[in-house]
């Protein structure tokens, strides 16, 4: 199952692994009918969970340092944080890879990132000047040769534009993406575009954060 754009950070994933090739087959459950055995014991469930936050309160609500949980910051303070409390897991901690792994967007700019980095660091480019370095450097691939960084980045950047051919870089279509990605930081990176060339081309690079 993947979410896509906000609606991931808006999720608490939970993994069931059961440890078994046929976990449908899966038998000697400890309550044979979980929901029927919830809704018998639903009063003393309710009970034991608010016993729980009337605790926690009385206790002055103590807050563990965990990193915040961006517009939930109420249900963390009180539901998340009483759990963290009396020793339970943290219920955000599925959240740590649910963005990037539901987020193709955000998978193929840590791509672009990384192999961008590699190949220029910190040193700014227009993306004429990153089609042409390419075309330069990155080796054919054939029985006497072998893939390069550039061939890397090259991958990367034709992966913004699903009808490329695998073999050049539309700076349209990626000028594009480096706009709507300008400013995010992932890994500690980001891409920025602060200044133009002496032909008015824009220039981008990676500052690292």
């Amino acid at each position: 199952m993947g979410f896509r754009g906000d609606f991931a950070r808006r999720v608490l994933p939970i993994d069931l692994d059961p440890r078994l090739e046929k976990p449908e087959e899966r038998t000697g459950f400890l309550h044979a009918d979980p929901v029927a055995w919830a809704r018998t014991n639903r009063p003393r469930l309710l009970t034991a969970a608010l016993t729980l936050l009337i605790a926690h309160a009385a206790a002055g609500r103590p807050q563990a340092h965990v990193p915040p949980f961006g517009s939930f910051e109420e249900w963390s303070r009180i539901v998340r944080a009483a759990l963290l409390w009396i020793g339970e897991g943290d219920p955000c901690a599925g959240r740590k890879d649910i963005t990037t792994e539901s987020d193709p967007n955000l998978e193929l700019l840590r791509r672009i990132l990384t192999t961008w980095h590699t190949c220029y660091g910190t040193a700014p480019r227009t993306l004429s000047e990153v089609k042409d370095d390419i075309h330069s450097k990155a080796q054919h691939v054939g029985p006497d040769t072998t893939r390069n960084t550039w061939n890397d980045l090259l991958d990367a950047l034709c992966a913004c534009d699903r009808r490329s051919d695998g073999k050049t870089v539309d700076v349209r279509i990626l000028g594009n993406k480096l706009r709507r990605w300008h400013g995010r930081v992932l890994d500690g990176k980001r891409f920025v575009s602060t200044e133009k060339d002496r032909t008015n081309m824009a220039l981008w690079k990676i500052e690292t954060i």
